[in-house]
């Protein structure tokens, strides 16, 4: 759903730009501000482009319908900047665009379904505002406001394709390698709204090994080779998109359709320095299903239908844009 899909992009984003942790202060240096950086991490990313790919496998229906899926594939960019950079506060802008596509074998099964989904471009466009506020001790506060527009596109749509979310996160560094974050949030999609407690847990075992989750969302493990030209990731997240669809059909007016799928992703990824700058990734993985909807939402129709898909196996190809060596050195 869109609650887990913003909840896991505010951990990435945190993550990339100011991991949830400072380094640790003596008394004498409690009058600066709090460091919102731990040693030893990645550069930040501040473009890229993932190539998403999966098929084979099948959803059934509450009708008992097997529907099979030859091909689901995506493709997302993503752009993030610094907006404001002094000791005391620090703005990053994070924009996306998310392309989905699904084929599948036979559009005869639920046609309501594969008819507005098959070979069907769904899109999502978001961008995302981070405030990080350090304070003049071992605490700081990550707030995070993110609109978005989900859907087809292809018709006016009575409800709207727009949902947003508001989270925010309290850090305290309980030591130089071990960070704990409590917060909360709220966000208002195509289903209503919801509000979710978050915990967030940070520490660095070494110079190469650390581990960094946000619960319920996300947990990863991570390596970082000593010639800083590797990363290693072994994580699972929640994952689940959602689109606010508008569809002709059986020459009907345009039909307003809710799609939304939640999943369970387990995925290990290795990203590799090709010149300074410019990296590339490649992740592999398995999404474990949770549930499927597609319901829908124009006065007057009472269609509901519950899927569920299978396990299904995936690969991703990522071109990552790093901040340069030099530059980044000089920053640190």
């Amino acid at each position: 759903m869109v609650l887990q899909v913003c909840v896991s992009s505010l951990l990435a984003t945190m993550l990339v730009y100011y991991s949830l942790s400072c380094r640790a202060q003596t008394v004498l240096q409690q009058a600066e501000f709090c460091q919102t950086s731990l040693p030893n991490q990645p550069r930040p990313t501040f473009f890229s482009v993932d190539r998403y790919q999966s098929g084979g496998y099948q959803l059934r229906n509450s009708a008992g319908d097997n529907i099979a899926i030859q091909e689901n594939s995506s493709i997302a960019v993503r752009l993030r900047a610094p907006l404001v950079l002094r000791p005391g506060l620090k703005v990053v802008g994070s924009f996306t665009y998310y392309d989905e596509d699904f084929e599948f074998v036979s559009e005869e099964a639920s046609p309501s379904f594969t008819g507005a989904l098959h070979n069907k471009a769904l899109r999502s466009l978001n961008a995302s505002f981070y405030v990080v506020k350090p304070f003049r001790s071992d605490w700081f506060l990550i707030n995070r406001l993110q609109t978005s527009l989900s859907g087809d596109f292809n018709q006016p749509s009575e409800q709207g394709y727009l949902n947003y979310s508001l989270a925010s996160v309290l850090g305290w560094r309980k030591s130089e390698n071990t960070v704990l974050g409590a917060g909360l949030f709220y966000g208002r999609d195509f289903d209503g709204g919801s509000l979710v407690p978050l915990l967030a847990y940070q520490h660095s075992f070494n110079d190469r090994w650390s581990i960094d989750a946000l619960l319920p969302v996300q947990t990863a493990v991570q390596y970082y080779s000593a010639n800083q030209k590797n990363v290693l990731k072994a994580g699972v997240q929640l994952n689940g998109p959602e689109y606010n669809i508008a569809l002709n059909y059986a020459a009907a007016a345009a039909n307003q359709y809710v799609f939304e799928r939640s999943e369970v992703r387990w995925s290990v990824s290795e990203q590799r320095e090709i010149h300074d700058w410019v990296w590339l990734r490649l992740e592999a993985g398995v999404n474990t299903p949770l549930g499927t909807n597609w319901q829908a939402t124009s006065e007057g129709l009472n269609e509901a239908n519950s899927y569920t898909f299978d396990t299904s196996f995936y690969t991703m190809f990522s071109l990552v844009l790093v901040a340069p060596r030099k530059l980044f050195n000089q920053a640190h």
